[in-house]
């Protein structure tokens, strides 16, 4: 059996490496087949070796549905391995699907997507970014600093100790049948019950930007419909990172390995 053409559909959280492997391992066992029943110089397909890398391969016509960041690195993994009968087939006409960008003024900013979630090398966007220097640009986060409606600054250690307290109670892993909404409502007037009555409102204003920035970091719209049973299961690979300004280049970076020509 000789494969002419394939394809591959892209979606969300997709690993190209299980289906490439897959392929190998089809390859590796027509090659047997081929070997046993047909003599070896007249054998033209895949030739696999131990580490899966190709060797000798009679090029197939790849189509890879979707330029964004899983589709740009699917073709680009397919590169690495051998093939260059690649067409990535995108029907918007900017590339990295939610990975965009919009011009305003005289910048470009981003319109898509800004943070890595979990910055460590266990995460293969954040080592992209690495390899492909754009971190370095990353600036340090600055310090959080809280001030009143009246504009009077609030206590440095007071507005740390609320929100690190708020950070621990809306990161809580457990099943107990409520939604994170839920459990942070109940814990957050405990805490705030806790203070005298001239701090109570400044307490509970600051566990609302808790609340609100927890929204923007899992890209929810309302904590009473994310399941704190389901949280549990969340592997949190490191921090969160705001690469803004940054993520959009790096589809351009990526998209250099490849002709114009090859996306359509």
């Amino acid at each position: 059996m000789q494969h002419d053409f394939v394809m591959l559909t892209t979606t969300n959280g997709y690993n190209p490496n299980s289906c490439l492997l897959r392929y190998t391992q089809i390859a590796r066992e027509e090659q047997k087949q081929s070997v046993q029943q047909t003599p070896f110089a007249a054998v033209n397909h895949l030739i696999v070796s131990d580490n899966h890398l190709i060797q000798e391969v009679l090029q197939p016509r790849i189509v890879v549905v979707g330029a964004g960041a899983a589709g740009l690195g699917a073709a680009i993994k397919l590169n690495h391995l051998g093939f260059k009968n690649i067409i990535i087939v995108e029907a918007c006409q900017q590339v990295g699907g939610r990975i965009a960008k919009a011009n305003i003024g005289n910048a470009w900013v981003d319109t898509g997507a800004q943070y890595v979630h979990g910055a460590s090398e266990k995460n293969p966007v954040y080592c992209l970014l690495k390899k492909s220097g754009l971190l370095s640009q990353v600036p340090e986060d600055g310090k959080i600093l809280f001030y009143r409606c009246n504009g009077h600054k609030v206590d440095e250690d007071f507005s740390k100790y609320v929100y690190e307290a708020g950070e621990k109670i809306i990161r809580y892993y457990g099943n107990i049948g409520k939604s994170i909404g839920e459990h942070f409502a109940e814990k957050a007037q405990e805490l705030i019950d806790m203070h005298q009555a001239d701090e109570k409102m400044l307490v509970q204003s600051i566990l609302s930007l808790v609340g609100k920035q927890f929204l923007l970091d899992i890209g929810a719209s309302d904590l009473h419909n994310v399941s704190l049973a389901s949280w549990q299961y969340y592997i949190n690979m490191g921090e969160d990172l705001n690469v803004e300004g940054l993520m959009f280049q790096l589809v351009e970076n990526l998209m250099e390995d490849f002709p114009k020509s090859v996306c359509s």
